[in-house]
């Protein structure tokens, strides 16, 4: 799929497993339990969309804009995340095992209140300034 204009739409429980989704657009979109496993995703923006408990497992984001976005329970497991920017986003018990971050922005500025870098079955939960510290050394950063 690429141009798609779903910003303000109602998409929670979609699937999307192994789509190709190129500049769409998913502001202020009900994303809730939507499953984007495998995945390429690139210059799209994700800006102020709910994403409790959403399913990015094995998919791959570069370009995107995730800012302001809320990340509750999502799933990012064995994702790489790549020219994000997550300036001002909310991470509540995300899940990050296995999860390759490179030239990530705004990690300064995003909310991060706790992250699972274990498995669901076994949680290593890293809390506010220990997960920003992870996020921040997790990531490599270009320039």
């Amino acid at each position: 799929m690429e141009n798609i204009d779903f910003h303000t739409s109602l998409l929670a429980s979609s699937t999307f497993k192994r789509a190709y989704l190129d500049k769409c657009d998913f502001y202020k979109s009900d994303l809730r339990y939507t499953d984007f496993s495998n995945c390429f995703i690139k210059n799209s923006r994700f800006s102020k969309s709910d994403c409790w408990e959403a399913i990015f497992r094995n998919a791959y984001l570069v370009d995107c804009n995730l800012i302001n976005v809320s990340f509750y329970l999502t799933d990012f497991s064995w994702a790489r995340l790549e020219n994000i920017d997550i300036s001002v986003a909310t991470f509540e018990e995300t899940l990050l095992s296995g999860v390759t971050l490179k030239n990530i922005m705004g990690i300064e500025e995003a909310h991060i209140k706790s992250i699972n870098i274990g498995t669901l079955e076994k949680p290593i939960l890293l809390k506010s300034d220990d997960a920003k510290k992870w996020m921040l050394e997790k990531g490599e950063v270009n320039g």
